[in-house]
């Protein structure tokens, strides 16, 4: 029988998983509906996030639960050298460091804080909540149109 590997540091590669896209540990919280402490914690190894805690950090990342998880096992906690490929958005490759940073890390963006903010809300949503919301933003927004 084929021994698994473990989830080797889990926080440190939480930790570069966040920085890598910009984020505090405070914003992550917010989006998981969770103390930033509680999330300080995931990082510190101290406590580990439950299943569905996990799903939601996937949406967030943009990262498939199945390519998270190869990347806990691995020994290299650079998350860096993670990149979404252009075959599919939610794919993510291990490749050599990209030159120029990965989709949805434009610096142009130049997003506030509370654009962050919900942008991580709605990756933290699924399925028919995400249309849901995409829904009601274009629906005030074309009511804010006609004003």
């Amino acid at each position: 029988m084929k021994r698994r590997k473990p989830l080797l540091h889990l926080g440190k590669k939480l930790r570069s998983i966040r920085t890598s896209f910009g984020y505090t540990q405070e914003q992550i919280a917010n989006a998981l509906l969770i103390d930033r402490s509680t999330y300080s914690y995931y990082e510190r190894e101290t406590t580990h996030p439950d299943l569905p805690t996990v799903l939601q950090l996937c949406g967030i990342f943009q990262i498939s639960p199945g390519d998270f998880f190869r990347f806990l096992s691995q020994e290299n906690t650079d998350f860096s050298q993670f990149r979404l490929s252009s075959k599919r958005k939610t794919k993510v490759s291990f490749l050599s460091p990209p030159s120029s940073p990965p989709s949805g890390h434009d610096p142009s963006l130049n997003l506030s804080g509370e654009e962050k903010q919900l942008l991580l809300y709605y990756r933290s949503l699924f399925g028919e909540d995400k249309k849901q919301l995409a829904s009601l933003a274009r629906s005030m927004v074309k009511q804010q149109k006609l004003l």
